[in-house]
Parts: structure tokens; sequence; C-alpha cells
């Protein structure tokens, strides 16, 4: 049995074009699929997420042990602001990826992931 592989779009538009080579409306319109497909688009974070991004950080820092999901939405919400589990993993899964904070897997089956901000090593000199 063979293995499959992932046909993107802009790959079935270069297909499309090359069949249908005879129809110039549409390999115009292949390729100008084929051009929007090909743009990069940069994602820049709003700055309400970035905000909020770094408002995670600062409970995670302020906090002398590693905290869980539950705990952190705790803490935002005693300073007034709202806040969803979803939302808080969201932040912290983007911490962890970037750096910023350190995920700990539970020690046992029913225990449940706790963070930490990344604290910088200090060299003895």
């Amino acid at each position: 049995m063979s293995e499959q592989t992932k046909v993107t779009r802009k790959d079935l538009f270069f297909r499309i074009a090359a069949a249908m080579s005879d129809d110039e409306e549409v390999v115009s319109m292949c390729e100008k699929y084929i051009e929007q497909l090909s743009r990069k688009h940069p994602v820049k974070p709003k700055p309400e997420v970035e905000e909020f991004r770094s408002e995670i950080l600062n409970i995670l820092w302020d906090a002398n042990e590693p905290m869980t999901n539950k705990q952190i939405c705790e803490v935002y919400r005693s300073l007034g602001k709202e806040t969803s589990a979803q939302k808080t993993a969201a932040a912290l899964r983007w911490l962890v990826t970037n750096g910023h904070a350190v995920s700990y897997e539970p020690q046992s089956k029913s225990g449940v992931k706790t963070y930490e901000a990344e604290r910088p090593m200090i060299s003895e000199s």
C-alpha cells in the first residue's frame, strides 16, 4: 500500500492550470490563486493578547512555586479581571513554546500540569 501525501491548494491550482492550459481564462484564474497562496502573511498578535500574556507571566514571576492553570485563573480574577481556563491555557502554551515559562507534567495520572516562569541562570563568578 503506497503512502498518500497531502496535496495543497497551490498544488491543485498548478495541476488545473497544466491540465487546462488551452483555456486562458482558467489559467489566469489559477495563476491569481497561486499568487495569493504564495504570499506570506505575518501574524502579529493583538495588543490585548500580548498584554494578557504579559500579565500571566507576571503572575508566574510573583509565585514562589509552580502553579496550575486553575490557580493562575484565580489569581487573575482576584485582580478584578475576567478570563477563562481556555484563554489562560492558550497563553501558557505560548509562554512555554517561546521560552518564557516552563511546564511540569504531573507525577501521577490524576495530577495536574503546573507552570513556572523561566528564570535566568545566574552564573557564579
